[in-house]
Protein backbone atom coordinates (compact mmCIF):
# COMPACT_ATOMS: atom_id res chain seq x y z
CA UNK A 1 0.00 0.00 0.00
CA UNK A 2 2.91 2.39 1.27
CA UNK A 3 5.03 1.63 -2.42
CA UNK A 4 1.41 2.29 -4.23
CA UNK A 5 0.99 5.80 -2.24
CA UNK A 6 1.39 8.94 -4.96
CA UNK A 7 4.63 10.51 -4.47
CA UNK A 8 3.45 14.50 -3.40
CA UNK A 9 3.92 16.89 -6.52
CA UNK A 10 6.29 19.34 -5.99
CA UNK A 11 4.91 23.10 -6.12
CA UNK A 12 3.44 24.02 -9.28
CA UNK A 13 4.57 21.36 -10.94
CA UNK A 14 2.88 18.17 -12.21
CA UNK A 15 -0.63 17.12 -13.29
CA UNK A 16 -3.95 17.30 -10.69
CA UNK A 17 -4.38 14.08 -8.69
CA UNK A 18 -6.66 11.96 -10.35
CA UNK A 19 -9.35 10.27 -9.03
CA UNK A 20 -7.68 6.66 -8.92
CA UNK A 21 -5.33 8.37 -6.62
CA UNK A 22 -7.59 10.02 -4.69
CA UNK A 23 -9.14 7.06 -4.16
CA UNK A 24 -6.48 5.52 -3.17
CA UNK A 25 -5.36 7.98 -0.81
CA UNK A 26 -8.59 6.95 0.76
CA UNK A 27 -8.01 3.89 1.33
CA UNK A 28 -5.67 3.79 4.77
CA UNK A 29 -8.35 5.51 6.88
CA UNK A 30 -11.18 3.13 5.39
CA UNK A 31 -8.95 0.27 6.01
CA UNK A 32 -8.19 1.35 9.43
CA UNK A 33 -12.05 2.14 10.61
CA UNK A 34 -13.04 -1.72 8.99
CA UNK A 35 -10.16 -3.02 10.89
CA UNK A 36 -11.33 -1.32 14.06
CA UNK A 37 -14.76 -2.46 13.37
CA UNK A 38 -13.35 -6.00 12.83
CA UNK A 39 -11.33 -5.88 16.06
CA UNK A 40 -14.13 -4.56 17.91
CA UNK A 41 -16.77 -7.52 17.01
CA UNK A 42 -13.73 -10.20 17.87
CA UNK A 43 -13.32 -8.24 21.52
CA UNK A 44 -17.37 -8.32 21.99
CA UNK A 45 -17.31 -12.39 20.61
CA UNK A 46 -13.96 -13.09 23.11
CA UNK A 47 -15.91 -11.10 25.97
CA UNK A 48 -19.45 -13.25 25.44
CA UNK A 49 -16.95 -16.74 25.42
CA UNK A 50 -15.33 -15.68 28.18
CA UNK A 51 -18.14 -15.26 30.37
CA UNK A 52 -19.69 -18.68 29.23
CA UNK A 53 -17.07 -20.48 29.53
CA UNK A 54 -16.06 -19.12 33.38
CA UNK A 55 -19.84 -19.92 33.83
CA UNK A 56 -19.13 -23.30 32.74
CA UNK A 57 -16.37 -24.07 35.19
CA UNK A 58 -18.52 -22.68 38.00
CA UNK A 59 -21.01 -24.77 37.26
CA UNK A 60 -18.96 -27.62 37.23
CA UNK A 61 -17.00 -27.06 40.31
CA UNK A 62 -20.70 -26.57 42.15
CA UNK A 63 -21.51 -30.10 40.75
CA UNK A 64 -17.98 -31.54 41.69
CA UNK A 65 -18.38 -30.13 44.98
CA UNK A 66 -22.37 -31.44 45.27
CA UNK A 67 -21.24 -35.05 44.11
CA UNK A 68 -18.11 -35.22 46.35
CA UNK A 69 -20.15 -34.13 49.44
CA UNK A 70 -22.97 -37.15 48.51
CA UNK A 71 -20.11 -39.73 47.60
CA UNK A 72 -18.73 -38.80 51.49
CA UNK A 73 -21.84 -39.26 52.99
CA UNK A 74 -22.52 -42.58 50.90
CA UNK A 75 -19.08 -43.61 52.56
CA UNK A 76 -20.16 -42.95 56.15
CA UNK A 77 -23.54 -44.88 55.68
CA UNK A 78 -21.89 -47.79 53.84
CA UNK A 79 -19.53 -47.74 57.24
CA UNK A 80 -22.64 -47.78 59.43
CA UNK A 81 -24.15 -50.37 57.37
CA UNK A 82 -20.57 -52.55 57.41
CA UNK A 83 -20.70 -52.21 61.11
CA UNK A 84 -24.14 -52.90 61.46
CA UNK A 85 -23.59 -56.69 59.48
CA UNK A 86 -20.61 -57.13 61.83
CA UNK A 87 -22.70 -57.24 64.58
CA UNK A 88 -25.73 -59.56 63.31
CA UNK A 89 -23.04 -62.09 62.33
CA UNK A 90 -21.84 -61.95 66.03
CA UNK A 91 -25.42 -62.33 67.25
CA UNK A 92 -26.39 -65.17 64.28
CA UNK A 93 -23.30 -66.57 65.83
CA UNK A 94 -24.65 -66.60 69.34
CA UNK A 95 -28.30 -68.04 67.85
CA UNK A 96 -26.53 -70.77 65.56
CA UNK A 97 -24.54 -72.29 68.37
CA UNK A 98 -27.71 -72.63 71.40
CA UNK A 99 -29.28 -74.31 67.91
CA UNK A 100 -26.49 -76.66 67.42
CA UNK A 101 -26.64 -77.58 71.39
CA UNK A 102 -30.34 -78.30 71.21
CA UNK A 103 -29.37 -80.23 68.06
CA UNK A 104 -27.44 -82.46 70.37
CA UNK A 105 -29.73 -82.80 73.00
CA UNK A 106 -33.19 -82.18 71.26
CA UNK A 107 -36.65 -82.16 72.57
CA UNK A 108 -38.25 -85.31 71.74
CA UNK A 109 -35.16 -87.10 73.41
CA UNK A 110 -35.75 -85.16 76.62
CA UNK A 111 -39.19 -86.07 76.63
CA UNK A 112 -38.38 -90.03 77.11
CA UNK A 113 -37.08 -88.97 79.65
CA UNK A 114 -40.22 -89.84 82.64
CA UNK A 115 -38.46 -87.26 85.39
CA UNK A 116 -37.93 -84.01 83.51
CA UNK A 117 -41.48 -83.65 81.38
CA UNK A 118 -40.96 -80.21 82.31
CA UNK A 119 -37.59 -79.35 80.99
CA UNK A 120 -39.05 -80.80 77.34
CA UNK A 121 -41.69 -78.15 77.33
CA UNK A 122 -39.10 -74.95 78.33
CA UNK A 123 -36.73 -76.46 75.53
CA UNK A 124 -39.72 -76.66 72.96
CA UNK A 125 -40.52 -72.82 74.03
CA UNK A 126 -36.80 -71.68 73.67
CA UNK A 127 -36.29 -73.68 70.38
CA UNK A 128 -39.49 -72.05 68.83
CA UNK A 129 -38.04 -68.24 70.30
CA UNK A 130 -34.32 -69.08 68.51
CA UNK A 131 -36.43 -69.64 65.46
CA UNK A 132 -38.63 -66.72 65.83
CA UNK A 133 -35.63 -64.50 66.43
CA UNK A 134 -33.31 -66.13 63.80
CA UNK A 135 -36.12 -65.08 61.26
CA UNK A 136 -35.73 -61.90 62.51
CA UNK A 137 -32.15 -61.19 62.11
CA UNK A 138 -32.12 -63.04 58.80
CA UNK A 139 -34.83 -60.49 57.56
CA UNK A 140 -32.69 -57.47 59.16
CA UNK A 141 -29.51 -58.76 57.43
CA UNK A 142 -30.80 -58.82 53.97
CA UNK A 143 -32.47 -55.36 54.57
CA UNK A 144 -29.21 -54.62 55.51
CA UNK A 145 -27.45 -55.86 52.55
CA UNK A 146 -29.80 -54.84 50.08
CA UNK A 147 -29.22 -51.19 51.50
CA UNK A 148 -25.35 -51.63 51.36
CA UNK A 149 -25.37 -52.93 47.79
CA UNK A 150 -27.59 -49.59 47.18
CA UNK A 151 -25.33 -47.53 48.12
CA UNK A 152 -22.36 -48.96 46.84
CA UNK A 153 -23.72 -48.59 43.70
CA UNK A 154 -25.13 -45.17 44.48
CA UNK A 155 -21.06 -44.68 45.15
CA UNK A 156 -19.96 -46.07 42.08
CA UNK A 157 -22.37 -44.16 39.83
CA UNK A 158 -21.14 -40.87 41.78
CA UNK A 159 -17.49 -41.90 41.43
CA UNK A 160 -18.41 -42.13 37.68
CA UNK A 161 -20.22 -38.37 37.66
CA UNK A 162 -17.40 -37.28 39.51
CA UNK A 163 -14.66 -38.66 37.18
CA UNK A 164 -16.80 -37.25 33.88
CA UNK A 165 -17.20 -34.06 35.61
CA UNK A 166 -13.61 -33.61 36.62
CA UNK A 167 -12.96 -33.64 32.80
CA UNK A 168 -15.40 -31.59 31.96
CA UNK A 169 -13.86 -28.98 34.23
CA UNK A 170 -10.41 -29.76 32.95
CA UNK A 171 -11.72 -29.12 28.95
CA UNK A 172 -13.22 -25.83 30.12
CA UNK A 173 -10.29 -24.67 32.74
CA UNK A 174 -7.92 -25.25 29.25
CA UNK A 175 -10.49 -23.76 27.29
CA UNK A 176 -10.87 -20.48 29.35
CA UNK A 177 -6.69 -20.96 29.66
CA UNK A 178 -6.48 -20.38 25.63
CA UNK A 179 -8.89 -17.33 25.54
CA UNK A 180 -6.94 -15.75 28.19
CA UNK A 181 -3.72 -15.72 26.45
CA UNK A 182 -5.58 -14.81 23.63
CA UNK A 183 -6.97 -12.21 24.98
CA UNK A 184 -3.74 -11.01 26.35
CA UNK A 185 -1.83 -11.66 22.84
CA UNK A 186 -4.65 -8.75 21.93
CA UNK A 187 -3.74 -6.30 24.42
CA UNK A 188 0.01 -7.08 24.55
CA UNK A 189 1.27 -3.84 23.14
CA UNK A 190 3.84 -1.22 23.97
CA UNK A 191 1.93 0.36 26.69
CA UNK A 192 3.59 3.33 28.26
CA UNK A 193 0.37 4.58 30.10
CA UNK A 194 -0.17 0.99 31.53
CA UNK A 195 3.52 1.22 33.02
CA UNK A 196 3.69 4.28 34.93
CA UNK A 197 -0.25 3.62 36.17
CA UNK A 198 1.80 0.43 37.34
CA UNK A 199 4.26 2.07 39.55
CA UNK A 200 2.22 4.89 40.53
CA UNK A 201 -0.05 2.19 41.92
CA UNK A 202 3.07 0.19 43.36
CA UNK A 203 3.97 3.12 45.36
CA UNK A 204 0.40 3.89 46.61
CA UNK A 205 0.07 0.72 47.80
CA UNK A 206 3.68 0.63 49.85
CA UNK A 207 2.48 3.89 51.44
CA UNK A 208 -1.33 3.09 52.27
CA UNK A 209 -1.68 1.85 55.74
CA UNK A 210 -5.23 0.39 54.94
CA UNK A 211 -8.04 -0.40 52.18
CA UNK A 212 -9.73 2.93 52.73
CA UNK A 213 -6.15 4.63 52.27
CA UNK A 214 -5.37 2.62 49.28
CA UNK A 215 -9.09 2.94 47.80
CA UNK A 216 -8.83 6.75 47.94
CA UNK A 217 -5.37 6.72 46.22
CA UNK A 218 -7.11 4.67 43.65
CA UNK A 219 -9.61 7.15 43.23
CA UNK A 220 -7.09 9.92 42.82
CA UNK A 221 -5.05 7.69 40.75
CA UNK A 222 -8.26 6.99 38.35
CA UNK A 223 -8.70 11.21 38.06
CA UNK A 224 -5.55 11.90 36.71
CA UNK A 225 -5.21 12.52 32.33
CA UNK A 226 -3.97 9.59 30.57
CA UNK A 227 -0.60 9.85 29.43
CA UNK A 228 -0.71 7.50 26.32
CA UNK A 229 1.02 8.29 23.30
CA UNK A 230 -1.73 9.59 20.55
CA UNK A 231 -0.12 7.52 17.96
CA UNK A 232 -0.08 4.27 20.00
CA UNK A 233 -3.83 2.99 19.77
CA UNK A 234 -5.58 0.85 23.04
CA UNK A 235 -5.62 -2.59 23.83
CA UNK A 236 -8.84 -3.64 22.83
CA UNK A 237 -9.77 -5.36 26.39
CA UNK A 238 -8.64 -1.56 27.68
CA UNK A 239 -11.17 0.31 25.64
CA UNK A 240 -14.95 0.58 27.08
CA UNK A 241 -17.17 -2.09 26.13
CA UNK A 242 -20.78 -1.07 24.76
CA UNK A 243 -23.73 -1.75 27.13
CA UNK A 244 -22.24 -1.20 30.61
CA UNK A 245 -24.34 -1.17 33.24
CA UNK A 246 -25.25 0.90 35.92
CA UNK A 247 -24.00 -0.91 39.45
CA UNK A 248 -26.77 1.78 41.29
CA UNK A 249 -29.61 -0.28 39.59
CA UNK A 250 -28.38 -3.57 40.73
CA UNK A 251 -29.51 -4.35 44.13
CA UNK A 252 -29.74 -8.46 43.53
CA UNK A 253 -28.23 -8.76 40.19
CA UNK A 254 -24.34 -8.31 41.27
CA UNK A 255 -22.63 -12.16 40.62
CA UNK A 256 -21.46 -14.20 43.16
CA UNK A 257 -17.79 -13.97 42.57
CA UNK A 258 -17.03 -17.65 42.98
CA UNK A 259 -18.89 -20.36 44.28
CA UNK A 260 -18.36 -21.74 47.50
CA UNK A 261 -19.90 -21.23 51.17
CA UNK A 262 -20.48 -18.25 52.86
CA UNK A 263 -18.60 -18.55 56.34
CA UNK A 264 -18.24 -15.01 57.46
CA UNK A 265 -21.33 -12.36 56.74
CA UNK A 266 -21.19 -8.56 56.99
CA UNK A 267 -20.16 -7.39 60.53
CA UNK A 268 -19.52 -10.42 61.96
CA UNK A 269 -17.21 -10.26 65.08
CA UNK A 270 -13.09 -11.56 63.71
CA UNK A 271 -10.79 -13.16 66.03
CA UNK A 272 -9.19 -10.46 66.63
CA UNK A 273 -12.07 -8.62 68.04
CA UNK A 274 -12.63 -6.38 64.51
CA UNK A 275 -15.69 -6.53 62.37
CA UNK A 276 -15.80 -7.97 58.88
CA UNK A 277 -17.30 -5.26 56.28
CA UNK A 278 -17.50 -8.04 54.08
CA UNK A 279 -18.37 -11.41 52.87
CA UNK A 280 -15.85 -14.24 53.61
CA UNK A 281 -16.56 -17.78 50.79
CA UNK A 282 -14.88 -20.80 51.35
CA UNK A 283 -14.38 -22.47 48.00
CA UNK A 284 -12.88 -25.55 46.98
CA UNK A 285 -9.16 -25.05 45.38
CA UNK A 286 -8.14 -23.79 42.43
CA UNK A 287 -12.00 -22.24 42.17
CA UNK A 288 -12.41 -19.35 39.41
CA UNK A 289 -13.22 -16.26 40.06
CA UNK A 290 -15.53 -13.79 38.34
CA UNK A 291 -15.97 -9.92 37.75
CA UNK A 292 -19.52 -9.16 40.08
CA UNK A 293 -20.25 -6.27 37.94
CA UNK A 294 -19.80 -4.46 34.55
CA UNK A 295 -16.83 -2.36 35.23
CA UNK A 296 -12.72 -1.17 35.21
CA UNK A 297 -9.92 -2.48 37.27
CA UNK A 298 -7.95 0.15 39.16
CA UNK A 299 -5.99 -1.78 41.20
CA UNK A 300 -4.25 -5.23 40.54
CA UNK A 301 -1.86 -6.95 42.96
CA UNK A 302 -0.27 -7.43 46.34
CA UNK A 303 -1.30 -5.63 49.49
CA UNK A 304 0.12 -5.86 52.90
CA UNK A 305 -1.81 -9.30 53.96
CA UNK A 306 -4.20 -9.41 52.22
CA UNK A 307 -2.55 -10.86 49.26
CA UNK A 308 -3.79 -10.52 45.43
CA UNK A 309 -6.41 -8.09 45.15
CA UNK A 310 -8.70 -6.47 43.13
CA UNK A 311 -10.32 -3.23 43.11
CA UNK A 312 -12.98 -3.00 40.04
CA UNK A 313 -14.75 0.34 39.76
CA UNK A 314 -17.83 0.39 38.73
CA UNK A 315 -18.94 3.74 38.18
CA UNK A 316 -21.48 6.67 40.73
CA UNK A 317 -18.88 5.48 43.69
CA UNK A 318 -18.93 1.73 43.81
CA UNK A 319 -16.75 -0.44 44.27
CA UNK A 320 -15.89 -3.91 45.00
CA UNK A 321 -12.78 -5.21 46.26
CA UNK A 322 -11.59 -8.99 46.45
CA UNK A 323 -8.65 -10.50 48.31
CA UNK A 324 -7.59 -13.94 48.34
CA UNK A 325 -6.86 -14.95 44.86
CA UNK A 326 -4.03 -17.20 44.14
CA UNK A 327 -3.39 -15.95 40.83
CA UNK A 328 -4.73 -12.81 38.68
CA UNK A 329 -5.30 -12.61 35.38
CA UNK A 330 -6.60 -9.05 34.32
CA UNK A 331 -4.48 -6.13 33.78
CA UNK A 332 -5.62 -2.20 35.85
CA UNK A 333 -7.47 -0.41 33.32
CA UNK A 334 -9.24 -3.62 31.64
CA UNK A 335 -12.73 -2.93 31.08
CA UNK A 336 -15.22 -5.68 32.39
CA UNK A 337 -17.92 -7.45 32.29
CA UNK A 338 -20.27 -9.20 35.04
CA UNK A 339 -18.70 -12.90 34.67
CA UNK A 340 -15.42 -12.22 33.22
CA UNK A 341 -12.78 -14.04 34.58
CA UNK A 342 -10.12 -12.42 36.53
CA UNK A 343 -7.90 -15.03 38.84
CA UNK A 344 -8.67 -17.93 40.62
CA UNK A 345 -7.96 -19.66 44.38
CA UNK A 346 -5.13 -21.50 45.30
CA UNK A 347 -4.97 -24.93 43.73
CA UNK A 348 -4.34 -26.68 47.34
CA UNK A 349 -6.46 -26.59 49.86
CA UNK A 350 -3.15 -26.40 52.11
CA UNK A 351 -3.74 -23.08 51.50
CA UNK A 352 -6.09 -20.63 52.17
CA UNK A 353 -9.12 -21.12 49.61
CA UNK A 354 -10.81 -18.30 51.26
CA UNK A 355 -12.39 -15.10 49.29
CA UNK A 356 -13.06 -11.47 50.20
CA UNK A 357 -15.41 -9.59 48.68
CA UNK A 358 -16.43 -5.90 50.23
CA UNK A 359 -18.68 -3.29 48.11
CA UNK A 360 -18.17 0.25 48.65
CA UNK A 361 -20.16 3.28 48.40
CA UNK A 362 -18.08 6.46 48.03
CA UNK A 363 -15.03 4.82 50.20
CA UNK A 364 -17.37 3.55 52.57
CA UNK A 365 -17.82 -0.34 52.99
CA UNK A 366 -21.70 -1.48 52.66
CA UNK A 367 -23.37 -4.79 53.50
CA UNK A 368 -22.91 -6.65 50.02
CA UNK A 369 -25.44 -9.84 50.66
CA UNK A 370 -28.57 -7.24 49.47
CA UNK A 371 -26.63 -6.86 46.20
CA UNK A 372 -26.11 -10.51 45.26
CA UNK A 373 -28.07 -12.57 42.64
CA UNK A 374 -27.89 -15.57 44.54
CA UNK A 375 -26.97 -15.65 48.55
CA UNK A 376 -25.50 -19.21 49.51
CA UNK A 377 -26.57 -20.71 52.88
CA UNK A 378 -23.68 -19.62 55.52
CA UNK A 379 -22.03 -22.36 56.50
CA UNK A 380 -22.06 -23.66 60.40
CA UNK A 381 -18.46 -23.41 62.59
Amino acid sequence: MLAAWPAPAETGRGPAPSPSDVAIGKMPSQTFRERARAMERLVADLRARLVAVARAVQDAETALTALERDLAALGKRAAVLKDGLARDQRAHAATLAALLRLARNPPETLAARHDDAARAARAAMLLKHYQTALAGRAAALRRRLAELRFVRAGMAARRDAVARTSARLAVDRTRLTVMLAKGASLQRRTDRDQRIAMARLKVLAGSARNLRELLDGVERNARREPVSLPAVPRGPLLSKPKGMRSFAAAHGKVIVPVRGSVISDYDDKTKTGTFDKGVVFETRADAQVVAPFDGRVVYAGPFRSYGLILIIDHGGGYHTLLAGLARVDIVVNQWLLGGEPVGAMSSTQSKSTRLYLEIRRRGHPINPLPWLAAQPSKANG
